[in-house]
């Protein structure tokens, strides 16, 4: 019961913290991909590193944990009540051929800019903490408008640290 306390102490701390932060994560892209677990099911070894061009078990890995870490963001700053101090810019529903790292060819970067200037205008979504799905909120801003926001509020707490910073070499000479 001590040790549960101690976590819960930790976790709490951890939480409160949330409200000196402003994260700005921004996603690579996701392509929703599924398998079929009457297919899947039968595969070895082989099958789950390469299969028609692809690494399942790798895609898979990959995408849990880019899940996993925002899902956790998203609940520490929800518990903290500063969940907008967390903006998750992500592109959802790419094409394969587009989000691959690799592909630096002229036709592919201009789609690339292209997914990220349409992104701007994309209404803000956050993660629903219940479902680990993205849900878009009635009368939530845009994108670009949140991106403005997170940079006036960084932008007032780099002056506001700078002013006291000098004030404070002032007072010490």
């Amino acid at each position: 019961m001590h040790y549960l306390l101690q976590q819960l102490t930790h976790f709490w701390s951890l939480v409160q913290g949330c409200k000196d932060l402003l994260v700005l994560s921004l996603g690579t892209g996701k392509v929703t991909k599924s398998y079929d677990a009457n297919i899947s099911r039968n595969w070895g070894l082989i099958s789950w590193v390469f299969n028609d061009f692809h690494a399942p078990i790798i895609e898979i890995v990959s995408e849990c944990s880019n899940d996993v870490v925002d899902y956790n963001i998203s609940s520490f700053f929800k518990a903290s009540g500063n969940h907008f101090n967390y903006l998750r810019v992500q592109a959802y529903n790419i094409q394969s051929d587009i989000e691959a790292l690799d592909n630096t060819v002229n036709t592919n970067m201009k789609k690339l800019r292209e997914i990220g200037e349409r992104l701007l205008d994309v209404p803000l979504s956050r993660m629903d903490i219940e479902t680990g799905r993205p849900i878009t909120l009635q009368g939530e801003m845009s994108n670009k408008d949140a991106l403005i926001r997170a940079d006036k509020d960084a932008w007032d707490t780099l002056t506001t640290l700078y002013q006291a910073r000098n004030e404070a070499r002032v007072s010490y000479l």
